[in-house]
Order: structure tokens, then sequence, then C-alpha cells
């Protein structure tokens, strides 16, 4: 009051960056929700319970989409513990992963498969980051469906493999070498015993030459 009269004192702050800050901040916020909720990878957000168990609180449409399931019957099946989702011949190596993140903080890349809902197994490349949500340590983990590349290699080693055992038949010599790295990469055990080779062979074919298997005159056409 003064000189008899009511004053009402109003003290303003101009706060438009900072409204300006929050809303940027919250469609940030809607596009990451967006980008992980529809990307084709796997991400999985999860902790280790009291009971040791790894539990996810959250699964995006990617990894439901990799196992061939809905988001709520994946989080239905392995909400509980998401290592029952692993193959039980990797089931102890991942644990034992997860495990030397907890203690070291460094990211983990991993190669596993995880089982789809008709019961078959998928391979998967998974990289795991550690963060710090509300007091609790969270795993993150990226999931990138590897397994036609996976068939891919196990159908060439098969080849090579069935590649050698006719050569042995046979009676033949051979080896293989890398052409990017100079180095022989698979030998033939009667060649090593022949030859009386060291393996892996490094720097081909000039090795070769240099330990004088190689007859003088046939050196250029070799």
């Amino acid at each position: 009051e003064e000189n008899g009269r009511n004053y009402i004192y109003i003290s303003m702050t101009d706060i438009s960056e900072l409204r300006e800050a929050e809303r940027e901040n919250k469609e940030l916020r809607v596009a990451y929700q967006a980008i992980t909720e529809n990307s084709p990878s796997g991400l999985v957000k999860m902790h280790f319970s009291a009971d040791d168990y790894l539990v996810p609180f959250y699964i995006n449409k990617g990894l439901a989409t990799m196992l061939s399931m809905s988001k709520r019957d994946t989080t239905k099946l392995y909400g509980h513990d998401f290592l029952e989702i692993l193959h039980p011949m990797d089931r102890t190596r991942i644990i034992k992963s997860f495990r030397e993140i907890l203690s070291t903080g460094v990211d983990s890349h991993e190669t596993y498969r995880l089982r789809k809902s008709n019961g078959d197994y998928i391979w998967t490349q998974a990289t795991a980051s550690l963060k710090e949500e509300g007091g609790k340590e969270v795993f993150y983990v990226a999931y990138l469906d590897i397994s036609e590349r996976m068939i891919l290699q196990d159908k060439q080693y098969q080849k090579a493999e069935a590649l050698k055992i006719s050569v042995s038949h046979v009676g033949m010599q051979y080896f293989e070498y890398n052409i990017l790295t100079h180095a022989a990469t698979s030998i033939d055990k009667r060649t090593i015993e022949r030859f009386s080779l060291g393996f892996p062979i490094m720097d081909f074919p000039s090795s070769f030459i240099r330990a004088g298997y190689v007859y003088k005159a046939d050196i250029k056409q070799f």
C-alpha cells in the first residue's frame, strides 16, 4: 500500500529460451522414440534383478519382428528373464559378458543366437552398453540379424572341408592364401610335412621363393 492505494507488484522473467529448449528436447525425445521403435534393428533395455534375472523393460518392434512375434508376446514370454531367449550353448558366455560390462563399464560386441517363436534360432550381432538411469545400471543392447551371413559362412566352410577331403583322397597337395594379407590360410598336411613348413606362411609367395621351394627357371611362371 502506498499513498492510500493498493499496488500489486509483478516480477517477470523472460523464459523464451528455456521454453524453446524444452520444446526442442521434447521433439528430440519423440524422434528418438520413433526411430528406436521403428528401426529394423533390435533394441532392448534391461537390468539384472536382485535374484539375478536379466529383466527387460523395453523391447522394440524391430527385435519382435526378428523373432517373428509381436511386441506384446515377446514381452510376455521373455519379460521375466531375457536369458531364456538365448541358445543354451551361448548362455554361459553371454552372462559372463554382461558381468564384465558391469565391472568394467566397457561396451561389448558379441555374436550369439536368439530363439524365435517357432523354436528356431537366428544369429545376431549384439552391441551392449551400460548406462545409469534413475540410480539403476541399465543395459542397452542393439541387435542385428546376421543369420544369412552365418549360413553363407557355414556353406563356404563345408565346401572348403569337402575340397580338402577330395584332395587328400586323390593324393594332391594344395594350399590357400589370402591375397590381401599374403598369408597362407590353409595347407594340406602332406605339403607341410614334405617341405617342413611352418604355419601360417607369411609374405606368400615371396617367402616360398626365398626358401628355395620353387625351381629358379619356374619362378617367373610361379
